[in-house]
């Protein structure tokens, strides 16, 4: 499942990112930047809104706290599966 505005609140379990991570087709590939950014398959994650065309979402501890916010592009929130 894909992150839509109807999920916003919800804490979902991150499943994957979608694309080939080797894919070669850029110079900065947008699965290796979400990595690097913090997020990872497994991950707890909540979508916490959507303003100015930009996704905010919290990585969550197992105990549902905040550990840190990120905020992405359309484009980018699109790669990012959820359970």
């Amino acid at each position: 499942m894909r992150i839509s505005d109807s999920d916003i609140g919800k804490i979902y379990r991150l499943k994957e990112f979608i694309g080939d991570i080797f894919c070669q087709k850029c110079d900065s590939c947008l699965k290796m930047s979400l990595i690097e950014m913090g997020l990872h398959e497994n991950e707890k994650i909540q979508v916490v809104g959507r303003s100015l065309g930009l996704w905010r979402i919290d990585i969550l501890n197992e105990d549902n706290t905040k550990n840190s916010s990120l905020a992405f592009r359309d484009e980018e929130v699109s790669k990012i599966c959820v359970l």
